[in-house]
């Protein structure tokens, strides 16, 4: 007897679900009948969850072959798979929508109707940001997902192309909007298609790039729950901010000098994991030369030792790594640090340029004694960044929230 009741309350939640996506209209009914609904989706085994995605794929494809418009029922569909702890359910109705329907117009009609719920959302007094951050990270998704394409002839790159426009200017325009998430949507969408060349992400982080770093460094430093995501973030993205425009690279270190100030030793640790991970790419080693010796020099000024200290002895390993790749560059680089630090006249200073100047005769020594010089200056591959297999949804919904 019991176990047909417990089959009766599923049958009956599914049914309940099934009407909820069918008469999307219902969400209007109260706040009593949605909840009921979301906590029914929420006590659905994974198979009957599967099952809702594909009813949610199917009712969808249907709409839009009958020219319906189907933007509210997508948002029902939505509201259901964001009730998860993560978006795997969210992720499943494209990956079942893409597969049922191979259309460059469906995919541009559900980009339509995602920028169309998101600014609905933000209309409203109070926004769910788990549901907006599902939005967001599904765009994201199917940007990036045919820009993957653009490799491959066999697809129209014209409408690919159309596509990804689409999406990314809308999330540019979008980022006028004071919220995190939408902002680390487009630095998460522009870097990955455009790389730090892209104008449109120069300008945007011109613009809100400071609140965003000492957001995304308050998560890395304060909030143990999102420190690995933190810096994937920062592994993935730090480069644009260290190595683009001058004024980035300016108000980057102007963070990082406060940051420094504010939480020295796992901000020292924070510069010298992300400096192993990336030995092998010399962009990112001679911007942090830079940025190390601006660093160092505003710790001269404070007479703050320790810190001294430390930050020389992060100027020698990313100096150790530069000369391992480029003989040419570890000249260049050690004049650079020279050059900054020499900048101001101190006690302080003298005896840190002395130290580093040791250091740099005491390794050109041993190159000229002991190995072959490598001249080479050409781009090394990059490390694998870590925890790649973190989502977007990680992302843009735990760092914002």
């Amino acid at each position: 007897m019991g176990i047909k009741k417990v089959a009766q309350k599923s049958t009956d939640s599914m049914a309940s679900i099934r009407m909820f996506l069918v008469e999307n209209n219902r969400i209007n009914d109260g706040k009593e009948v949605r909840n009921n609904v979301l906590q029914a989706y929420k006590n659905l085994s994974e198979l009957e969850k599967d099952y809702c995605s594909k009813f949610a794929a199917d009712l969808l494809i249907s709409k839009f072959k009958n020219n319906d418009k189907f933007t509210e029922y997508l948002h029902s569909y939505l509201l259901l798979s964001s009730q998860g702890k993560n978006w795997d359910y969210t992720l499943k109705l494209y990956d079942l929508l893409l597969t049922e329907e191979k259309s460059y117009i469906f995919t541009k009609k559900i980009s339509e109707s995602l920028i169309e719920l998101v600014s609905h959302e933000f209309e409203k007094e109070s926004f769910n940001e788990t549901l907006l951050a599902h939005y967001l990270t599904l765009l994201v998704d199917i940007a990036i997902k045919n820009y993957n394409l653009l490799e491959n002839k066999k697809y129209d790159r014209t409408q690919i192309e159309g596509i990804i426009d689409y999406i990314s200017s809308n999330i540019i325009a979008m980022c006028n909007v004071n919220n995190i998430e939408i902002r680390i949507a487009a630095v998460i969408l522009l870097n990955k298609i455009s790389g730090k060349g892209n104008y449109n992400l120069q300008k945007i982080l011109s613009r809100f790039g400071q609140s965003l770093l000492e957001h995304v460094f308050q998560k890395l430093f304060i909030t143990p729950d999102t420190r690995d995501i933190a810096f994937n973030f920062f592994n993935t993205h730090f480069e644009i901010f260290i190595s683009s425009s001058p004024y980035l690279a300016e108000m980057t270190n102007s963070v990082m000098q406060s940051q420094m100030l504010k939480h020295e030793k796992v901000f020292l640790n924070f510069l010298d994991e992300y400096i192993i991970i990336h030995k092998d790419n010399i962009d990112v080693l001679k911007s942090l030369s830079i940025h190390l010796s601006f660093l160092l020099r505003r710790s001269c000024d404070l007479s703050k030792a320790d810190l001294i200290k430390n930050l020389v002895d992060l100027i020698f390993k990313n100096l150790e790594f530069i000369q391992n790749n480029s003989e040419i560059l570890f000249v260049e680089c050690f004049e650079n640090v020279i050059e900054i630090l020499s900048k101001v006249h101190s006690k302080n200073i003298r005896e840190t340029i002395n130290l580093i100047t040791k250091y740099y005769l005491e390794k050109n020594k041993k190159n000229t004694n002991n190995k072959v010089v490598n001249i080479s200056t050409k781009r090394i591959k990059k490390q694998p960044q870590k925890n790649e297999n973190k989502s977007y949804f990680d992302e843009i919904f735990l760092l914002a929230k």
